[in-house]
């Protein structure tokens, strides 16, 4: 079934044609990460900037994700390139970069001054983006050291600096971990495989959804974790998320949770809020030599899912179907109806 797709500008639209015909992108048909299953069932056969990629679902345990997924060399090549920012974000990225670095200064001055990392970032003027900082601070867990892995321009690293934290953050943009050390933060050019030393706390903000094989990822990172890993990531909950080709897994709490604590974690705290449009999931995990793995219902995961899909699968032809054939009648009376049968079990 093919996912609807979002208005793009004229420049996305030739990047999308670029990327879709681009002979460096290759696909390995995988099985699945959580549970080992090849029995999968598809979901979406493009993404919501128009890319050919197909979305499945496990049949087994409910882990969604990519299939085929692009090979660990393309994915290098495509986040290397920053061509995957230029179709995300098609502004200007210096200009982007230089306005939203401004409009922290003032919360970053505040919080240095002696502000309530609570009430500072939760009654600032982006509550939505700094919500990690503000929910790791409301644990009560003692850290001093933060290791940012994915950390972009530096941000986050500049939150837990102005708190009087040790923090640097490793990031495989060339472009945006150069911004970082311009502006004087310790930012290394690197990834999983570039850290260096143990940290009590290291995070993983939007970064699990990218990875081409996350459990490698984490027991990779696993060894510089003094204490605790904090990650942020989109979730299905009641609705499935956008589906975009920079995600590669689309997880839920309990497949997100399990695959975490297979890795040598036991999960200490989640939850998840809704922002625009995409449900976002906050966990907070400790480092343990115990098996401490989340166990969940196989069963009643895939069944959840199949039902959200089927449910959408019909929205979506009741609404086409009316499309065409109520603009002939009266185009009023079709966007009256259709805007009646909206497709909120998928998110824009």
């Amino acid at each position: 079934m093919k996912h609807p797709l979002i208005k793009l500008s004229q420049k996305q639209i030739e990047n999308v044609n670029k990327l879709n015909g681009d002979s460096e992108i290759k696909f390995d048909r995988i099985s699945c990460l959580n549970c080992g299953s090849e029995n999968h069932m598809n979901l979406f056969t493009n993404d919501r900037y128009g890319f050919n990629l197909t979305q499945v679902l496990c049949n087994n345990c409910g882990l969604m994700f990519i299939n085929p997924m692009m090979t660990q060399k393309s994915s290098d090549y495509l986040y290397n390139s920053d061509l995957y920012r230029n179709i995300l974000h098609p502004e200007d990225l210096e200009k982007t970069n230089t306005e939203e670095w401004e409009k922290w200064n003032k919360l970053i001055e505040s919080l240095k001054a002696g502000g309530d990392p609570n009430k500072e970032v939760f009654e600032g003027y982006d509550k939505d983006s700094q919500a990690s900082f503000a929910i790791i601070n409301s644990l009560n867990i003692k850290y001093q050291t933060v290791c940012d892995v994915g950390s972009g321009n530096g941000h986050n690293v500049r939150l837990f600096q102005s708190i009087g934290k040790e923090a640097c953050g490793y990031e495989p943009s060339k472009y945006l971990s150069d911004y970082g050390r311009k502006k004087g933060l310790n930012i290394i050019n690197g990834f999983a495989d570039d850290i260096k030393g143990e940290y009590d706390l290291v995070l993983m903000i939007h970064v699990l959804e990218h990875l081409i094989n996350p459990k490698e990822t984490i027991e990779k990172i696993k060894k510089h974790v003094k204490k605790y890993l904090f990650i942020e990531v989109p979730v299905s909950v009641d609705k499935f998320q956008c589906f975009q080709f920079s995600h590669t897994y689309y997880f839920s709490l309990n497949t997100f949770s399990q695959i975490i604590t297979k890795c040598g974690f036991k999960r200490i705290h989640i939850h998840h809020k809704l922002r625009h449009v995409n449900d976002y999931g906050y966990a907070l995990f400790e480092k343990t030599d115990e098996k401490k793995i989340h166990q969940y219902n196989y069963t009643q995961e895939v069944k959840k899912y199949k039902k959200l899909y089927y449910k959408y699968f019909i929205k979506y032809y009741i609404k086409k179907f009316l499309k065409i054939v109520l603009t002939k009648i009266n185009p009023n009376i079709e966007k009256k109806i259709v805007n009646i049968i909206d497709l909120r079990t998928l998110g824009d």
